[in-house]
């Protein structure tokens, strides 16, 4: 109600300030076209794209790159993109298609190859973007102007320089440029053509250095190998002929063979610089002509005149006239680097003026906004400021309204909470009647002569008395889950198999309502192994696949497919439950799997199944996943992930009330005389249920003497004054739990031997484990299998009598179940012992590292066949070869501690005491005593 009428004055105040915002609208719409305008203005004069492909990067290219760049730079009206092929024909058609996809305006291109860069050339002329060559030429006149030198002339002038250098008469190599370019091609016919007039001039050696430095050191080692006697190398260019001239000087033959190249570039290091060095008898320029390019590219821009093939001049450099072209050279390159410098500057100056204005006229209008924006601030805080007490009031009664639900919420949760603490902890106290009501009927069913109706009346009681249990179990491990402390049990198993196993017992109620029930799998068998909690995974199963029989009407259809699926490079198991039921409304699909949530109150079941099967996939790190339709059935999909071998479990602690009440003593009646003839080995049963104590008693008593007792506290004082061979003891009962009760047994010397097996209805991981800590020798779960109890009873009390025996040097009693294997095993835990009986550094570890067995499997070993630990056993073996050497030598007591492998005699003394519950000194002179005695 509150929300509604706060809306409609929100409403009715924003249509207000609507109204004065549109002014400020159109103000802001004429503020905005003034600056276009102010920007087109800006932009009057066209701007050209200019594409620039060259066919390699070397020093030549980039000072023509330079020349081009500086142009676009006094023009102000051109962008330039500069593409290299570095000699690579793919390459460069590759760079010609890329400048023909940013539609430069105009291309200039230098093949690296005149035939096999023509077709692309010829494309860009197609695509009606003028085309200059410059350089080099192509194979096609599909291009739009020619720049470049005469490379016919330039050769025909280095053979003139030649012949005239070599007076007429000598031996020539000639290393050439690309092959195919058509620099390479014309220099050479040139240089032919005035060499070949000469008979006493021969070209001995003529081969393609491909215009680099590299390539032209190795073509003259070739040249040298094949003719030594060479009188002159003409390179198609100063770098091949610098690669040329590393060669002969590293033979230090530098002053026998001149040297000639072409490009005559005035840089530091390149032409010019060698012919001052020495290197070059002479260089011939090859103009780079880049401003004549430019030129030439503007007037084809601007449709003005322009002639079709534009030849550059040429020239001889020598050592005439090297040195004056390097000072020009230099002082040309310094006013080009002023001219950069000064036009950065410029740049940054227009591009400071144009911020600046830009920024003006942008202050001005956001100044003109901001007034306006107040003077409509203004207008509605006065406006709005009538309204602010009404609303404060009723803000207040929201946030008192919202202060009463956040009340009821948590009184809510506190009482759901509560709830499920009392389901929990009477769900707890269900375990023990369950065990017996389970176990008694079990033996009840193994007596084949009663009636068949009563026969049928028990598995009756027996079936629902496991239904009972399982719904119990679920209940304490969700709320397990939902505390947090649910661990799983993984052990690997075949999902395949484990399905089909389960389908099974669903096969009387699938027959019972006659539906079709099939299971697919799309792979084989094998490829479902994986890690997983078995019986976690078996009531996710069932409690989804009661649902569907639940749900189906007779003659309908239930399928179970599973398959593997990847998600994100992870493996992960589908089991997709699917039948023709009735469906889930769209309503109730977000809810269905929270707890205690049923559609409607006729549905059976406890509304708790499907949130323990959610819950058991999540803890799988999986999920259950469903889609209904109203009519036509439900299909559920659960995701397993392939988890790996080993999950930390988490800690799980239930509460239990305590007893304070003393409990009743148990009469023992005739077994208490009994006890005395000790013709069968005595078994202390402790726990606080007498329902429990009678069955143990009633399943024990044929073979065994049976003391009961029903509190820890008694159960301890009677097995310090009867000494049991065996004590099995609950874990929950007051006075004394069972796990104070073991512990206190195992800290007493005298009752420190007796087994002790747990039994409990406390089933998480670490409860077990506080258990064995304890000292207990096997900890059982409730409800328990009476004849697996009577094994471990049996195999505890045999394995504890063979000990007892060994120890004593006497072989046990003949008995037909007794192993050879156990007996080997404790002779050569023995001899172990004996070899190390004075190493007082010989731990537990190195009986394991010896017998080749882990701390875990030798502790159970040991344990089994003489009811001792490990370590205790060794106090035990030691103590008693003491008592031996005592007896037998005349060696002090020291030297007798030391001997048996104890560290100090201090402690061997003490040890000693609580074994024999006398000092050795005592020992030695009641043995004295003996011998005088005797003499």
């Amino acid at each position: 109600m509150f929300a509604i009428i706060e809306s409609i004055y929100m409403k009715n105040m924003m249509i207000g300030i609507k109204c004065k915002l549109r002014r400020v609208s159109l103000l802001i719409g004429i503020s905005f076209l003034m600056l276009i305008s102010f920007s087109c203005q800006q932009s009057e004069e066209k701007r050209y794209l200019i594409g620039v492909s060259q066919c390699s990067d070397d020093e030549w290219r980039d000072k023509l790159n330079k020349e081009i760049f500086l142009e676009a730079m006094f023009r102000g009206n051109i962008d330039v993109i500069f593409c290299s092929a570095n000699d690579n024909n793919a390459k460069q058609a590759e760079d010609i298609a890329y400048l023909i996809k940013k539609k430069v305006d105009l291309m200039i291109i230098s093949p690296n190859e005149s035939a096999p860069v023509t077709p692309a050339v010829e494309m860009a002329y197609k695509s009606n973007i003028p085309i200059i060559i410059s350089d080099r030429k192509i194979r096609s006149d599909k291009f739009t102007a020619y720049i470049g030198p005469d490379n016919y002339e330039i050769g025909a002038l280095a053979g003139e320089f030649i012949v005239k250098y070599l007076k007429g008469k000598g031996k020539i190599v000639e290393i050439k440029g690309t092959e195919g370019a058509s620099p390479t091609i014309e220099r050479h016919e040139g240089f032919m053509s005035v060499v070949n007039k000469y008979k006493d001039i021969e070209v001995i050696y003529s081969e393609s250095g491909i215009f680099l430095e590299s390539i032209g050191e190795k073509k003259m080692e070739e040249a040298l190998l094949l003719n030594p006697e060479i009188d002159l190398v003409f390179a198609h260019n100063d770098r091949m002929a610098k690669g040329a001239y590393k060669v002969v000087k590293a033979k230090g033959r530098e002053k026998e063979i001149t040297f000639v190249g072409i490009d005559g570039l005035a840089e530091d290091g390149y032409g010019v610089d060698m012919i001052l060095d020495g290197v070059l008898a002479a260089s011939f320029v090859n103009a780079t002509g880049g401003d004549k390019i430019m030129e030439l590219a503007m007037n084809i821009l601007q449709n003005k005149p322009f002639e079709r093939e534009t030849i550059l001049p040429t020239t001889q450099v020598d050592h005439t006239n090297a040195r004056i072209l390097k000072l020009q050279a230099r002082y040309m390159n310094g006013q080009s680097d002023k001219i950069f410098s000064l036009n950065k500057d410029i740049n940054k100056n227009i591009s400071l003026y144009a911020r600046q204005q830009v920024l003006l006229y942008c202050s001005v209008i956001i100044l003109i906004l901001l007034l306006l924006f107040l003077y409509l601030l203004m207008n509605a805080f006065r406006k709005n400021k009538q309204h602010n007490n009404e609303l404060s009031q009723k803000n207040k009664d929201i946030e008192d309204k919202n202060e009463q639900l956040e009340l009821q919420r948590r009184q809510i949760e506190e009482a759901t909470q509560s709830k499920l603490h009392f389901y929990t902890t009477i769900s707890h106290d269900f375990l023990t009647p369950l065990t017996l009501i389970i176990e008694p009927v079990e033996l009840l069913l193994q007596n084949h002569q009663m009636k068949h109706d009563q026969y049928d009346l028990l598995v009756m009681v027996k079936r629902n008395a496991i239904i009972l249990h399982r719904l119990v179990k679920q209940l304490l491990d969700f709320r397990k889950y939902e505390n947090g402390k649910l661990a799983l049990n993984l052990s690997q198993a075949n999902l395949k198999d484990c399905i089909e196993g389960w389908s099974k017992a669903f096969c009387p109620a699938i027959k019972r309502k006659s539906i079709k029930f099939c299971i697919h799998a799309t792979e084989d068998a094998a490829n479902f192994e994986m890690p997983l909690d078995y019986n976690k995974i078996e009531r996710l199963f069932y409690n989804l696949l009661s649902n569907a029989l639940e749900f189906t009407n007779q003659g309908g259809t239930i399928r179970v497919d599973l398959y593997n699926e990847w998600d994100e490079n992870e493996k992960k198991a589908v089991i997709k439950i699917s039948d023709t039921g009735v469906g889930i409304d769209p309503e109730y699909i977000e809810n269905i799997f929270d707890r205690f949530f049923k559609v409607d109150n006729y549905s059976s079941g406890s509304g708790i199944g499907l949130a323990v099967a959610k819950a058991f996939a999540e803890l799988h790190g999986g999920d259950i996943r469903v889609k209904s339709e109203v009519g036509k059935g439900s299909e559920f999909y659960v995701i397993l992930p392939y988890l790996n071998a080993t999950i930390e479990g988490q800690t799980f602690s239930l509460e239990t009330k305590s007893d304070d009440e003393e409990g009743d003593n148990i009469d023992l009646g005739n077994q208490t005389l009994l006890l005395n003839e000790r013709n069968k080995p005595v078994i202390l049963v402790v726990d606080d249920n007498l329902d429990i104590l009678n069955f143990i008693c009633n399943l024990l008593q044929t073979e065994y003497i049976v003391l009961l007792a029903k509190n820890g506290q008694y159960g301890l004082k009677l097995a310090s004054q009867y000494l049991p061979d065996l004590v099995i003891a609950d874990v929950v009962m007051p006075m004394m739990d069972g796990f104070e009760l073991c512990r206190r047994l195992k800290g007493e010397s005298i009752t420190r031997h007796i087994p002790v097996i747990l039994l409990s209805a406390l089933t998480l991981s670490s409860q077990k484990i506080k258990g064995i800590d304890c000292g207990a020798d096997i900890y059982f779960e409730k409800p328990f299998d009476s004849s697996l109890l009577l094994a471990y009873v049996k195999n505890l009390i045999k394995s504890r009598k063979d000990a007892k025996a060994i120890l004593n040097d006497t072989d046990p009693a003949p008995d037909d179940g007794a192993k050879l294997e156990g007996r080997l095993f404790i002779e050569k835990i023995y001899a172990l012992m004996d070899s190390h009986i004075a190493d007082s550094g010989f731990k537990v570890e190195a009986f394991g590292q010896s017998i080749g067995l882990s701390r875990v499997q030798l502790y159970r070993r040991i344990k089994e066949q003489t009811g001792y630990s490990p370590n205790e056993l060794l106090r035990v073996y030691r103590l008693q070869k003491a008592k031996k050497l005592l007896s037998t030598t005349d060696l002090a007591v020291a030297e007798v501690a030391y001997r048996v492998g104890f560290s100090s005699p201090a402690y061997f003394t003490k040890c000693y005491r609580e074994f024999y519950k006398e000092l050795p000194t005592a020992f030695l002179k009641r043995m004295a005593l003996k011998n005088e005695d005797s003499l």
